[in-house]
């Protein structure tokens, strides 16, 4: 009986992932950090590459100084007093963090893309705001 129920769960699990990735195939070019819609060439492709692994790189950063900040928050808040201005100091220092790298990414970006590729990268663009 125990077999029967694994059998029949590996079927449906098995089944449900095929489809996810049938459906994933055939619409990967909504995926707004899939790039392929912007039909780059080799040399954008290269320059990409150089671009989205710094990107990687200062965002991973950003997220590790995101949860010092978030303990500095959380250690503020259990103060016997509350103090709102190094809460806001803790929120603006993230904010330009963010900011920086977003901001660094995007330059990069626009050099490299044509106006046609920028338009369509716009379109996105939102998908590569620092979280």
């Amino acid at each position: 009986m125990i077999l029967r129920c694994l059998i029949v769960l590996t079927l449906i699990f098995g089944t449900l992932q095929a489809d996810d990735h049938k459906h994933h195939k055939d619409y990967h070019h909504y995926f707004s950090k899939d790039l392929t819609y912007l039909h780059l060439s080799k040399k954008q492709e290269h320059e990409m590459k150089k671009v989205l692994k710094e990107y990687r790189h200062q965002a991973k950063k950003f997220r590790k100084s995101r949860e010092k900040m978030s303990d500095k928050k959380e250690r503020l808040f259990l103060n016997d007093t509350f103090d709102a201005h190094k809460l806001k100091a803790i929120n603006q220092e993230l904010w330009n963090q963010a900011f920086e790298v977003e901001v660094e990414f995007l330059k990069h970006v626009h050099d490299i893309l044509t106006p046609t590729q920028r338009a369509a990268f716009a379109k996105y663009s939102d998908a590569w705001n620092v979280e």
